[in-house]
Order: C-alpha cells, then sequence, then structure tokens
C-alpha cells in the first residue's frame, strides 16, 4: 500500500501548527492588554463627555466639573410635579440652581431644566485642566415628600471654568 504521509511530512505539519498558535496566543495576549490599557485610558486620549443616568423622571443631561472644584449639572425634571434636591454627592448644602425659568434654590419646577450647581469637594477632587473627571454619582431628591435616588456615572474634561452648553 502507498503511504501518502510519511513520518517527515507529518512532522513538519505539527511544527507548522505549533508555531502558528504559539504566536497566535501571543497576539490575543497583546491585543488584550492593550485593548485594557486603552480603555483605562493610559494611551492620552480624550474624555467623552457622558452621563448616564437611567430615570425617567429626571434626566441628566449635561455635566461640567472646573479646576475650583466647581460641579454644574443640567437636570430635567419629567415628573408631573416639582421636586426639590436634598442631595448630590456627599454635599446636602450648598447646593444652588442657576439657570433656567422658575429655577430657585434647590427646587426644580415640573417641566423644567436646570442647571445645578456643587461643590466638587462633594463628589471627588476633581483634578488639573484637561484631565478626564470621571465617577459614579447619586443624586437625591424629593417629590410631594417622598424621597427618590438616582444613581449614575458621569465623565466631563475638567476645564479651567464650567460651562454647560
Amino acid at each position: 500500500m502507498l503511504n501518502i504521509f510519511n513520518n517527515k511530512g507529518i512532522k513538519k505539519a505539527q511544527s507548522a501548527t505549533e508555531y502558528l498558535m504559539t504566536y497566535g496566543w501571543a497576539l490575543l495576549a497583546i491585543v488584550v492588554v492593550a485593548g485594557v490599557l486603552f480603555q483605562m485610558g493610559l494611551f492620552g486620549g480624550s474624555c467623552t463627555d457622558t452621563t448616564n443616568f437611567k430615570s425617567p423622571n429626571m434626566l441628566v443631561e449635561g455635566f461640567a466639573v472646573d479646576t475650583d472644584g466647581e460641579v454644574m449639572i443640567k437636570i430635567t425634571n419629567a415628573m408631573g410635579n416639582d421636586i426639590t434636591l436634598t442631595q448630590i454627592g456627599s454635599a446636602t448644602t450648598n447646593i444652588t440652581t442657576s439657570v433656567g425659568v422658575g429655577c430657585t434654590g434647590t427646587t426644580i419646577p415640573k417641566g423644567t431644566a436646570c442647571t445645578v450647581t456643587v461643590l466638587a469637594a462633594a463628589i471627588n477632587t476633581p483634578g488639573a485642566a484637561g484631565a478626564c473627571y470621571d465617577g459614579s454619582l447619586t443624586i437625591k431628591y424629593t417629590s410631594d415628600g417622598i424621597p427618590h435616588p438616582i444613581a449614575g456615572s458621569v465623565a466631563a474634561t475638567i476645564s479651567d471654568s464650567a460651562d454647560i452648553s
């Protein structure tokens, strides 16, 4: 009987397969490590300004941090009645609304978007201008005397002056 596969050919095929598998696993490890480093922001990429809050009643639509420690958050009240902010991060005082029709103190009227200002120390130490602020945030408010918390994450480039466009 004719032997098409001699031992020499099988050994070469096995050697080639081992070679490809070794370098394949090494390449896969490099790609995974690069992906993790990129996700951690170690490649100096730009910071994408995002907010991620899951609440149909209160929408967090903007977030800005400045080097002086001031944080501005644009919040829209989508509830059927006014809400009163009670806590942002660890801040229970120094919360003020500054922009928006009817926005006064810590009250956000129904259907209104207000820009809320709080000191960043209540959230986290901000950092230098151009750096990326990235963290979690809990906002607590009351509506008709009933307390409601919402939690989410925020990311923003720290600037010399906080401004939400």
